[in-house]
């Protein structure tokens, strides 16, 4: 639900702009939402060892705050990241998606540069604050990174 903002601003520039055309970047979008919200149940809810979910398995592991937290935001960041830019890619070649062609190369530099952005965004608010009381703050700004990480990931990925 949180994503759904960024989406409708990238269908209204690639109205106005078209840089994909507007009918499938509704498509593309409506794919990057559902695989957001599946990568999330991944991250938040698969069944791991004796934990449920990648964030109770790795908030259980014995890692130093700052750490514990490097691994979270890499883990979260590259399932939301990987796993919508796949799917594009993957129906970009199955002719759902028709406009620039996505390139397993500009779909991988968008995943690394929005993965890249996320974890130094965080690590920059640990350097500065890293105390406890601070993870909501964290959170928030590990959020709004990765969702304007998305949106330029997005774009690039559609350059062939």
């Amino acid at each position: 639900m949180t994503n759904l903002p960024a989406a409708g601003v990238l269908v209204v520039l690639s109205w106005k702009y078209m840089f994909i055309a507007p009918k499938h970047a509704g498509i593309a979008m409506f794919i990057l939402l559902v695989t957001l919200g599946l990568a999330a149940l991944v991250f938040y809810d698969l069944p791991l060892p004796g934990h449920q979910g990648f964030r109770r398995y790795i908030g259980a592991m014995q890692f130093t705050t700052q750490t514990r937290e490097f691994y979270l935001v890499l883990v979260w960041s590259t399932l939301l990241t990987l796993v919508p830019f796949l799917a594009i890619y993957l129906a970009n070649k199955a002719s759902l998606l028709v406009g620039p062609a996505s390139s397993l190369l500009s779909s991988g530099t968008a995943v690394g540069l929005t993965v890249g952005l996320t974890v130094a965004s965080v690590g920059f608010f640990i350097a500065a604050y890293p105390d406890a009381e601070f993870d909501s703050a964290r959170g928030v700004i590990a959020g709004v990174v990765l969702r304007v990480s998305l949106f330029l990931g997005f774009m690039l990925s559609c350059k062939p």
